[in-house]
C-alpha cells in the first residue's frame, strides 16, 4: 500500500488560512509534498508545495468525536522564513476506519524520512 496521492480533509494549522474543514488532496510528486484544497472563495485556497527536506516531523493522530473517529497526519515544516508552521489533515477513506488509520500512519512514516514514527 504506496499511495502516491490521498483525499484529505484540511482541519488547520498555523497558515493565514482559515480551519474551513476545506477538502482537497494530499500528493508526493518528486521531493515536494503537494497540498491543495481548492474552493470557491479565492480566500480559503490552499495550495501548498513543500520540499521533503524542509519538513520536520510527521505524526499520525486518532481524534475521536462523539459518534465517529478521524485519523489525522500532523505535518510541522519549515516555510520560506524558516518560520516552524503545523498542518493538521484527516486522511479521508469512506466508511473503512481501518484504511484511514493505516494511510495516515504510511504518510506519516514516509514523511518522517525513516525516523520513527510516533502514533498518537
Amino acid at each position: 500500500m504506496k499511495p502516491a496521492q490521498n483525499g484529505i480533509i484540511y482541519h488547520g494549522g498555523t497558515l493565514p488560512v482559515p480551519s474551513r474543514l476545506q477538502k482537497g488532496s494530499l500528493r508526493l510528486q518528486g521531493d515536494r509534498l503537494l497540498i491543495r484544497c481548492p474552493q470557491e472563495d479565492p480566500l480559503y485556497n490552499l495550495d501548498l508545495s513543500i520540499p521533503l527536506d524542509r519538513i520536520i516531523r510527521a505524526v499520525a493522530r486518532e481524534r475521536k468525536y462523539y459518534s465517529s473517529v478521524a485519523y489525522l497526519l500532523i505535518i510541522d515544516y519549515l516555510d520560506d522564513q524558516d518560520r516552524e508552521i503545523e498542518l493538521e489533515l484527516e486522511i479521508r477513506s469512506f466508511i473503512r476506519r481501518g484504511r484511514a488509520q493505516a494511510l495516515s500512519r504510511y504518510w506519516a512514516e514516509l514523511l518522517s524520512k525513516g525516523q520513527p514514527v510516533r502514533s498518537e
